[in-house]
């Protein structure tokens, strides 16, 4: 193991900690975003860049939403659907390493090919309103896992060349640490997609005159000109003036983000974050057997039979798409449906269940 390989080490479990502690989906996407891991490893290989490093974008494609495909729409195991989908990449990298060109022909098409795809899937894409979490493990528990992924890194990754470079070292404690908003996850790739490949673009024409060290810092530049500004159009936090120009532009930009609750008079008590209500012991008894009365009689010479009637609070024994709030007028939480889209007209409403199943009202 090279000087490099222990910097990896300090780098992806300084990153995999900060993405496992701090619970909102936006700030989880942010820190995923920020390729440290990528920087250190294309300095352990000592390669110059070539075609494979942007192709490596599909397989970290590929990765994301296979992890999401299988958790959240399959139904398997988040541990299982990360070490299925992390075989994947290890692969397809291994059986495309020795057959992906080199030379600027292949490196500059590979790079319009993926900056026009990146693009693509960024106005497509919208964010989700998706559940907050944050990790109740201590780091010591996390540190053996972010090490075995580290060394598998390093003993294939001169097998995977430049497909190395994006192997997903956060992203396989980060989907873990993720699995409540795997869609957020996967919207980290877009936008590296069109910020990585500039810094490719730079370090591939600066490499020969500065090397891999100078040609990095460059890109590195580069990249923070570009990912601020895609990251404040990707959550809408453009200013009112420049929103508007977009979404005239870009139609797909206009919907507003999806919310976890609804307040008709105000904003909400509760945050994303909350796990009862206030009014609400979590540590109460569960479970057991209760008995509900309806008021009436079941005489089947009375006119007006009730006989069929469901006694008052029956319905409370089943789960809702939002659930009110008793201690806040007027106020919905999401409760099977994790996200909640009203129209601004408030003529339409989307929910969106945990089930990835999605329907409308009007």
């Amino acid at each position: 193991m090279g000087p490099w390989d222990l910097v990896l080490v300090v780098v992806v479990s300084l990153q995999a900690t900060v993405v496992a502690y701090v619970a909102t989906p936006r700030m989880k996407s942010l820190f995923l975003t920020l390729p440290f891991p990528f920087t250190v490893v294309v300095l352990a290989i000592g390669l110059p860049l070539d075609a494979a490093n942007i192709l490596s974008m599909l397989l970290l494609l590929g990765y994301m939403h296979g992890v999401r495909v299988l958790h959240d729409v399959v139904g398997v195991p988040i541990l299982l659907a990360i070490g299925l989908s992390l075989a994947g990449y290890c692969v397809g990298g291994w059986a495309a390493a020795g057959v992906v060109p080199s030379g600027p022909v292949a490196f500059w098409g590979a790079a319009v090919f993926i900056l026009a795809l990146g693009i693509l899937l960024f106005l497509r894409n919208a964010p989700r309103a998706e559940r907050a979490h944050r990790t109740q493990l201590p780091v010591w528990q996390k540190l053996p896992a972010v090490l075995a992924v580290v060394l598998l890194l390093v003993v294939i990754k001169q097998e995977l060349r430049g497909f190395a470079t994006l192997f997903p070292l956060v992203s396989v404690i980060g989907a873990y640490e993720a699995r409540h908003c795997l869609w957020s996850l996967s919207l980290t790739v877009p936008a590296l997609m069109i910020t990585l490949v500039p810094v490719m673009g730079v370090v591939y024409l600066t490499q020969d005159q500065l090397g891999l060290e100078g040609g990095l810092a460059v890109g590195w530049l580069v990249l923070l000109m570009l990912l601020v500004p895609l990251l404040r159009w990707q959550w809408r936090r453009w200013p009112a003036p420049v929103a508007a120009l977009l979404i005239t532009l870009f139609p797909a930009a206009a919907p507003a983000d999806p919310s976890y609750a609804i307040g008709i008079h105000g904003d909400v008590k509760y945050g994303p974050e909350f796990t009862n209500f206030d009014y609400a012991d979590p540590t109460a008894p569960k479970g057991g057997e209760v008995r509900l009365a309806v008021v009436g009689t079941f005489d089947s010479l009375n006119p007006f039979i009730l006989k069929g009637v469901a006694a008052a609070g029956t319905a409370m024994i089943y789960s809702r798409l939002c659930q009110k709030a008793q201690d806040e007028p007027l106020s919905e939480y999401g409760h099977l449906a994790h996200a909640i889209d009203l129209a601004p007209d408030r003529s339409s409403i989307r929910f969106s269940q945990w089930a990835v199943r999605d329907f409308e009202a009007r």
